[in-house]
């Protein structure tokens, strides 16, 4: 029987495939040429001539009031709700201690913003807050979480705010851990917690 003859390999090359990186060459050069190329400076025009100078105020006229000008914050249609912090990390505290913290809230809308509702996914956390922000106002949200509700070990809390903001609610999240008040090795210092 006979046997078959290995034919060579068929290379398909594909059109022009020699000519465009010596045309993506060209290009480049062309390019870097024109961005190192002088441009002449600008000629002035006579709008740009130089403005006489004002008078100078009369002796006895009365100062004018100091340049106050205020950073404006962004106005938004509509009210917008911003927070400072979205959480908060107690770290670690011994059970049935009281945890305190204060959010920090702004109204960045040109609409007053009210909330309507906060939920929080436990019956451990309480919150008291300003219902009502004006426009470019802040507000306050102070939130209290009762440690003897809460389990020993790494706890979280989420905090729902519903508001009139038309983006979406927002959720604050509070965290850290709990460890029993007389846990070996726990030794409180300066209000928080020294664990060995």
């Amino acid at each position: 029987m006979a046997r078959p003859t290995a034919r060579p390999p068929v290379r398909l090359a594909a059109p022009h495939a020699t000519s465009r990186p010596w045309s993506l060459r060209v290009w480049l050069c062309a390019l870097l040429a024109a961005c190192s190329a002088e441009v002449p400076p600008p000629e002035p025009s006579p709008a740009s001539a130089p403005v006489a100078a004002a008078p100078a105020p009369a002796a006895d006229a009365t100062p004018a009031p100091a340049d106050r000008r205020v950073e404006a914050r962004p106005r938004y249609p509509g009210p917008r709700l911003r927070f400072d912090d979205l959480s908060w990390d107690w770290g670690v505290t011994p059970a049935g201690r009281e945890l305190r913290h204060l959010f920090t809230l702004h109204n960045d809308g040109d609409a007053p913003v009210l909330i309507r509702k906060v939920r929080a996914t436990c019956n451990c956390t309480a919150a008291s807050f300003d219902r009502e922000i004006a426009p470019g106002g802040d507000g306050t949200m102070e939130v209290v979480v009762n440690g003897m509700k809460l389990h020993h070990g790494r706890s979280t809390v989420y905090l729902d705010i519903v508001t009139n903001d038309a983006r979406s609610d927002t959720t604050l999240i509070l965290r850290g851990e709990v460890v029993p008040a007389d846990r070996a090795g726990a030794v409180e210092v300066d209000g928080g917690l020294l664990v060995r």
